[in-house]
């Protein structure tokens, strides 16, 4: 579920129905927004909150209130929401709320320029399947915003060239930064543009360099090394920009990449590559950013040594592959975010060792899961997210470890059937999302099945109740044991307890109604089989 980016809109008055209340009665308008815009970042739904209770004054006293659902969940378009009002559940109050998409960046906002010329880049923003839209670029501010500027397109470039060994910015560092704005409609994106001065175009992106121009008859130009110098341009200088009193990437010390705790954010700074030793000697290190970039592939090592990072996002990437052993060693990690990426296959043993409460994966290609994937996912509560993939099957046995599994979403695949004991043993599940799947809307049918040897019978569902199913039991021509009336089969079992019938031979046992079910349970439906004799 998507977060609020934007709230575009928050104002007016509700419309009512002409109940028996009078609208021309109230001395005051009560607090409710009659159009709210809420803009989500990946034009999926979006979590809506709104003003409650809305309260009527009349002659200074409130004589009603007004109580929408505090949260409410709404996929893009348009939604009327109502509610009665307390002392007239005749008269209602009602109000839209629209959601719309939000633009979304789709290049870099780091650059790297030669010194000399005034070309940089373009900033690129859309809103998800609309490409129509067309965003609207400004400049909005930034310590060295009067350097620059940006065409309405996005096409962003130096006033005037820059001398590598004289820059101008305003920390003499080479690093100009300055804030940009698109806009489409009522919905804007702000983002911070940083623009990074190079000796010429044969200096790789780790600073270790040649002559400018290459020219044998130009004098070198020293550049930076020893540190962290070597590293990757945007981690060197995230990580320089972490420590107090730092400006050059040369004088950072284990010392000082010990003691960096807290974020590195690196969202959407245009890193296309990552090599090993980019993040080492970051033992303290609680959240790494890696989100909306252009990597494809990972060194195997390159996470290697951050024992205390609890979150990784890396959402939003091209990966393709993943190799084996990237997440080894990470055993203080709580959140791994791969969601949006282009992986169609994970190795077997790639998340062996982890202890993660939230693993996302949607939106990715994967068409099938290898087994034993998830076994070492460790004894936390687990969110597992797998929508939006392409699996077309599931093994009976792949999610059989996740006793402590709570939250799984497998909506938006290619699942024709479900098979057999799949949610054999999650006895945690408490949501289950398995809608736009080809075999949606599942049906979990409860049968009887004389156990063999016994004058008893049992309760099935073939793949595992994915909530307690309950249903009425009796019998014909034979007697059940005192008191029982109804059957169950718990949550992640795949049988009931068994029932004694006396005597069995010639007794017909039959269930009553479907389950209801519950919230948060969606692309399901349950059956009953039919009454059996024996």
């Amino acid at each position: 579920m998507a977060v609020i980016s934007a709230i575009v809109s928050v104002t007016g008055a509700c419309e009512f129905s002409t109940g028996s209340r009078n609208v021309h009665e109230m001395l005051s308008a009560p607090v409710c927004p009659a159009n709210l815009t809420a803009v989500s970042d990946d034009g999926l739904a979006v979590d809506v909150d709104y003003d409650v209770p809305i309260v009527q004054l009349k002659d200074g006293a409130a004589t009603g209130v007004c109580s929408p659902p505090p949260l409410s969940s709404f996929e893009v378009g348009s939604h009327e929401v109502k509610c009665a009002w307390s002392d007239d559940p005749e008269a209602v109050c009602a109000f839209s709320i629209t959601v719309s998409r939000a633009l979304v960046l789709v290049g870099p906002t780091m650059f790297t320029v030669v010194a000399g010329k005034t070309e940089v880049g373009t900033l690129r923003a859309s809103v998800p399947d609309m490409p129509t839209v067309v965003a609207v670029w400004s400049i909005t501010g930034g310590a060295d915003s009067a350097h620059f500027t940006l065409s309405v397109d996005g096409g962003l470039a130096f006033v005037t060239a820059k001398d590598y060994e004289a820059p101008d910015d305003a920390d003499g560092d080479g690093t100009y930064e300055l804030a940009a704005r698109a806009s489409a409609g009522a919905v804007e994106l702000s983002v911070d543009v940083t623009v990074v001065l190079a000796v010429s175009e044969e200096v790789p992106a780790n600073g270790e360099g040649a002559p400018a121009n290459g020219g044998a008859d130009q004098a070198p130009v020293d550049v930076p090394t020893g540190g962290i110098c070597n590293r990757t341009l945007q981690v060197r200088t995230a990580i320089v920009d972490l420590i107090a009193n730092m400006d050059t990437c040369s004088a950072v010390t284990d010392d000082h990449l010990s003691a960096v705790t807290g974020t590195l954010n690196l969202n959407r700074s245009g890193i296309s590559s990552l090599r090993s030793g980019d993040f080492a000697g970051l033992t303290g290190l609680g959240a790494l950013l890696l989100a909306r970039n252009e990597l494809t592939t990972l060194p195997e090592d390159v996470f290697a040594g951050l024992d205390s990072l609890r979150t990784l996002r890396l959402y939003t990437n091209g990966l393709e592959s993943i190799p084996s052993g990237l997440f080894s060693g990470l055993g203080a990690l709580e959140i791994l975010d791969l969601e949006f990426n282009n992986l169609s296959t994970l190795p077997a043993a790639v998340f062996d060792g982890l202890n993660v409460w939230f693993l996302g994966l949607d939106g990715n290609q994967l068409e099938t899961l290898p087994g034993g994937l998830f076994d070492s996912l460790g004894d936390r509560d687990l969110i597992l997210d797998l929508s939006n993939n392409r699996l077309t099957t599931l093994r009976p046995d792949i999610f059989s470890a996740l006793d402590n599994l709570v939250w799984l979403d497998l909506a938006m695949n290619q699942l024709p059937t479900l098979p057999s004991g799949v949610f054999d043993g999650l006895t945690k599940l408490n949501s289950l999302y398995l809608e736009d799947n080809p075999g949606a809307s599942f049906t979990f049918t409860m049968t009887i099945e004389r156990v063999s040897g016994a004058d008893k019978v049992v309760v099935v569902v073939a793949e595992g109740a994915p909530f307690d199913m309950t249903t009425t039991v009796s019998a014909s021509g034979g007697a059940l044991p005192d008191g029982v009336t109804t059957v169950t089969v718990p949550t992640g079992h795949t049988r009931s307890n068994e029932i004694a019938v006396t005597p069995l031979d010639g007794a017909t046992v039959s269930l009553g109604l479907q389950p209801n079910v519950p919230a948060d349970f969606d692309g399901i439906r349950t059956a009953v089989g039919g009454p059996v004799t024996f």
